[in-house]
């Protein structure tokens, strides 16, 4: 008996450990939650709003230095807050331009401390005229703008007191809610930098004494005890470990990058900094690098964490969690968890296409926030569903009137929401054509409440576009949405239905890095290649190309790394196929 036990224990702990889960487990979530497009509507038709700064306080706050462009606003900032982790924004501080009154605004820095002081530092700017070669004559004056109250009222204080000619502020670094530097480029006539100094939160502050060759500030950093370190544009390194009384240069940028675009240095501490920029390598044409250096020993010797070739866009920035973990971010988001031996990267960020990421918040191991051209993107882990997906009907074009919808079912999910848009039909490869959804307006079906896992269409029309979308719905948390489209079949008046063609297959399906079109012999391709979306936007187009030759056949190799997971559909030889890119 005790044996027949032991073997049914047995049996349940491999099935338990083989088993696979039935339902979708909980994931990673990317989505918009500031879009430029539409809060700049308030300010005019035509006017957005691009995040310059973000900064976070605790994991709730989140406070937002904006520009905007467009409009009787055009080079105008504003100060936007949320307190709910990005879900609404509230406008606090408008800073219109005015060429009258106080110049066009230049953003510099963004820095919080505790729970509700913030600092803006910025320049106003007056173009006032030009020289004989064109260039413009201007003039700048440098404030901080204080507020203690999380943007209740800011309190504005000019740095420079008068306007000066081409001397720009470029920089701030507060070690604490108190103390802090400026630095200022050298107006005219004048052959070095100026540095600024405040020890109680820019109430005063005097000029610190700095190197006579200390000119072109690039990134600085107070450190406790009144430590300053500057790289400057040369790449050459000051610092003072006693504000002012005396300097140290370093000359630290590696030999073999002398001729480097540095975009950021991070002085991490005394000892360890990172360089991250563009490294131009001539071997016959010109190979661009995207580079991120780290160096323990105050430049004597440096480690290379990452080289990864590229083009046109560099990293931007990096967040430093520890000696070993490190967000870099630029045309993706690289992490590493294992001391630089390995790096995996992110180029979805949120539900839409976005370019390259420019500012980013590393909360905590759940939430993260970053920009990208009009928009912030949020991105947690464990905290939402996982979205559901349609799984029928099959047959996207020509689908039989009144047809049913089936989606996987998702684990947590208390309910889910339909929604359906009719739209006019549409014939795929055309996409000129393609009738685009408005879930905002008439709905053909809106639902709210489903808690199966299928719904049936009643009422629909031959050759008709029905844009489907649906997510899922738990006790506190709803997955994205994830949406489909399915087109009726045209009237048997006289329509001809889309025909399959076993000519032609593609592989692998499901693809990571590429697809290959194989071509059966006696075939010849006269027009282009073309890779569609579920909403039939063309993707990809290869030139048109003859595969092979007509005794052999051959195959048509398309590059589809850049394209984000999902089902897409190629046009080839005019007939569709469908695949997946994962």
């Amino acid at each position: 008996m005790k044996n027949y036990i032991y073997k049914i224990v047995f049996i349940i702990c491999i099935l338990f450990v083989f088993a696979k889960p039935m339902y979708p487990q909980q994931a990673e979530d990317w989505r918009i939650v500031f879009d430029g497009y539409k809060i700049g509507k308030q300010f005019g038709e035509k006017v957005r709003v691009y995040p310059m700064e973000i900064a976070s306080i605790g994991s709730n706050k989140l406070i937002l230095f904006g520009y905007l462009s467009g409009g009787s606003v055009n080079n105008s900032f504003i100060v936007l807050l949320s307190q709910n982790k990005g879900e609404n924004w509230s406008n606090n501080l408008f800073l219109k331009h005015s060429i009258y009154d106080s110049g066009d605004k230049v953003i510099r820095t963004l820095q919080v401390f505790q729970d509700s002081i913030i600092y803006l530092h910025l320049d106003s700017l007056e173009t006032r005229g030009y020289d004989n070669m064109g260039n413009p004559l201007d003039y700048y004056l440098s404030m901080i703008y204080k507020t203690t109250n999380f943007g209740k009222t800011w309190k504005k204080t000019i740095i420079s007191k008068k306007w000066r000619f081409r001397r720009p502020s470029v920089t701030m670094s507060m070690y604490d809610k108190n103390t802090g530097v400026m630095a200022q480029y050298p107006g005219k006539d004048e052959t070095k930098d100026l540095l600024w100094f405040t020890d109680d939160g820019w109430e005063t502050w005097k000029i610190l004494n700095i190197p006579d060759d200390l000119i072109g500030t690039f990134n600085m950093k107070m450190f406790p005890n009144n430590r300053i370190y500057i790289k400057n544009l040369g790449g050459f390194v000051y610092i003072s470990k006693d504000i002012d009384k005396s300097w140290e240069k370093l000359d630290v940028l590696p030999q073999e990058h002398k001729e480097s675009v540095i975009s950021k240095t991070i002085f991490y501490n005394d000892s360890t900094f990172y360089y991250l920029g563009t490294s131009y390598k001539y071997v016959g044409d010109p190979d661009i690098f995207a580079y991120l250096f780290r160096t323990e020993n105050r430049g004597k010797s440096w480690d290379t964490l990452m080289l990864k070739r590229y083009i046109g866009i560099n990293i931007h920035d990096i967040c430093i969690r520890d000696r070993n973990n490190i967000i870099a971010i630029g045309d993706s988001i690289y992490r590493t968890k294992d001391g630089f031996k390995t790096w995996t990267s992110s180029l979805r960020y949120a539900d839409c296409n976005v370019g390259s990421v420019y500012r980013f918040i590393h909360i905590n191991d759940t939430l993260e926030y970053g920009t990208s051209g009009a928009y912030i993107f949020k991105h947690t882990v464990g905290k939402v569903l996982v979205p559901p997906v349609f799984i029928a009907p099959k047959k996207i074009y020509g689908e039989d009137l009144d047809f049913t919808l089936k989606w996987t079912p998702v684990k947590g999910a208390e309910k889910y929401h339909l929604k359906i848009v009719e739209t006019r039909g549409h014939i795929f490869g055309e996409p000129e054509n393609t009738p685009s959804p408005n879930f905002d307006s008439t709905l053909f079906a809106n639902d709210s409440l489903l808690t199966g896992t299928s719904f049936k269409l009643t009422g629909t029309k031959y050759y008709k576009t029905y844009f489907c979308r649906i997510r899922a719905i738990g006790k506190t948390q709803k997955s994205v949405w994830t949406q489909q489209r399915w087109v009726t079949k045209k009237d048997p008046s006289g329509v001809v239905e889309l025909m399959q063609d076993d000519d032609f297959n593609i592989t692998p399906n499901p693809a990571t890095d590429y697809i290959d079109i194989a071509v059966a012999g006696n075939r010849t391709l006269k027009d282009a290649v073309k890779v569609y979306d579920v909403l039939g936007n063309i993707v990809l187009s290869s030139p048109a190309c003859s595969a092979g030759t007509p005794s052999e056949g051959g195959h048509i190799r398309i590059n589809v790394s850049g394209l984000a997971a999902g089902v897409y559909f190629v046009r080839v030889g005019g007939k569709m196929y469908k695949f997946v890119k994962i």
